[in-house]
């Protein structure tokens, strides 16, 4: 699915299953980047960069209202990927109130 932004043209594509599973296995050796991981709660920038064609310098130059747009697509084309998503965060949430309690 292509559509524009602003003056760009972005690709979103479906992930496979293989290209899902890499991007779990890819957590645990990915060094965090603070406002790539956070800035937006429902995926990361690198998130959107599996998902599309965007790079590092293509997401930099958008404002926060394109980001979030170009995550609505992301979301139409790959509804399973974030709830997945959503579920490990659950998870993870649950594995550390657990480890403080």
């Amino acid at each position: 699915m292509e559509f524009s932004i602003g003056e760009k043209m972005i690709d979103v594509k479906e992930l496979t299953v293989a290209e899902v599973r890499d991007w779990f296995n890819s957590l645990a050796t990915t060094d965090p980047e603070l406002v790539g991981d956070y800035l937006f709660e429902e995926c990361t920038l690198y998130d959107l960069q599996i998902m599309t064609n965007a790079n590092d310098a293509m997401l930099d130059s958008m404002t926060q209202s394109q980001i979030r747009e170009l995550i609505e697509k992301c979301k139409m084309r790959n509804p399973d990927f974030f709830a997945f998503r959503a579920k490990l965060e659950v998870k993870v949430k649950s594995n550390e109130a657990r480890k403080t309690a």
